[in-house]
């Protein structure tokens, strides 16, 4: 352990939220693609959430949905997961709808994500990426704790962009401190 209580990572604190967290399913893809993934085909939501929701199943991953409350109706204000691969897990697909950035939303949902794959897994880190053409995210990932890695220059939609991945290592922290309330 290299750091002490007070240098905890905003990610690896508890989350606390107004908001309602629902693992994905296929009946969010009406909404998803209406708010969320208009770019998208139907297909492509379909395999997506099939990927995640089967990740889910062997304890490898999770997606989740934010809800501002927990009726059947109630609108889907964003959306994220976290895939484990081999010893680190990487979260991505985050994204919230445009009115409701700035909100904590994203910082919540990397740390119920982090969180998620921190108390089930035996991952050592967390990953998260973001296009170098998107400073928002990038600012974010980095007040919360995650730290530059490396990055890669990859197809995202039409055209190839740089995209810095960022990664926290659970070791670096105490693990007794680690998402305690």
């Amino acid at each position: 352990m290299s750091n002490n209580q007070n240098q905890l990572p905003t990610v690896l604190h508890e989350p606390n939220s107004k908001w309602i967290v629902h693992s994905v399913r296929d009946t969010h893809i009406p909404r998803l693609r209406e708010v969320l993934w208009s770019q998208r085909t139907e297909t492509r939501c379909r395999q997506l959430i099939k990927r995640i929701n089967d990740a889910e199943e062997r304890k490898r991953g999770l997606g989740i949905v934010i809800n501002e409350d927990d009726s059947d109706g109630s609108p889907v204000l964003a959306y994220g997961q976290i895939m484990k691969w081999t010893r680190c897990a990487e979260i991505s697909d985050l994204v919230v709808i445009p009115e409701k950035r700035s909100k904590g939303i994203g910082s919540f949902m990397c740390q119920y994500l982090t969180r998620y794959i921190y108390q089930d897994t035996d991952v050592d880190c967390v990953e998260i990426g973001a296009a170098k053409s998107n400073p928002r995210a990038l600012e974010l990932y980095r007040r919360l704790g995650f730290k530059d890695a490396y990055s890669l220059n990859l197809k995202l939609e039409d055209k190839r962009e740089p995209v810095i991945y960022l990664r926290i290592f659970f070791k670096d922290y105490d693990d007794s401190k680690i998402f305690v309330s």
